[in-house]
């Protein structure tokens, strides 16, 4: 797999290679999903990953896969599709990938101690403390670069801030990096600033 063609190093068309050949893949079908896949097969950040329909169009590397799919798939290998150069598709279809670094921050009185936030697609934003562990809170702690063998999590932490919530129902079971994590998706909650989420990182 390779991202090419792309104006910046975290975006491009995703091409295959297969038997010999590289060739592109047709957006039908291809969802943010399989983007994320894609992109951790690739050892590249993923939470942020975005499919690109129409990239790149009329590239002249024959189109090897269409209607590709990822749901559950860990590793792009997994993934379903409709065989090896069967589509119905022109290279105006061919399908990009682009993906962002998903930035933490805690905002509070101390530098270790604070209200977590995530910097996605452009502003700050809160996670809420649903679901979310003493286990998660030293993985995140450990991401922000702070001292997490003693790390807690802490709960209704700073209610009523402005910031839109983010996160909801964190999980990082077995994870040992922030950007592995399991979440219910984001911007999809059902909490109340109240509810956000702090850390204290020890």
């Amino acid at each position: 797999l390779r991202l090419t063609g792309g104006s910046t190093s975290n975006i491009g068309r995703l091409e295959v290679f297969h038997r010999g050949e590289w060739g592109t893949v047709c957006d039908d079908d291809f969802t943010d999903e399989a983007a994320a896949v894609f992109c951790k097969t690739l050892g590249l950040p993923y939470a942020n990953a975005d499919a690109l329909g129409n990239y790149g169009g009329g590239y002249s590397l024959p189109i090897l896969l269409d209607q590709v799919t990822c749901h559950s798939a860990i590793d792009a290998r997994y993934c379903r599709h409709r065989g090896w150069k069967i589509h119905d598709c022109t290279t105006n279809e061919n399908v990009g990938i682009s993906w962002k670094h998903t930035r933490l921050r805690l905002i509070g009185s101390t530098s270790n101690i604070g209200r977590l936030e995530v910097f996605h697609r452009g502003e700050w934003r809160t996670v809420c403390g649903d679901d979310f562990t003493d286990e998660a809170a030293a993985v995140f702690c450990k991401a922000l670069g702070l001292p997490y063998s003693n790390a807690t999590a802490i709960l209704n932490f700073g209610g009523g801030h402005p910031f839109p919530i983010l996160l909801d129902q964190v999980t990082c079971q077995s994870s040992k990096d922030a950007r592995y994590c399991r979440h219910g998706g984001w911007r999809d909650h059902d909490c109340t600033t109240n509810e956000n989420l702090g850390l204290s990182c020890l």
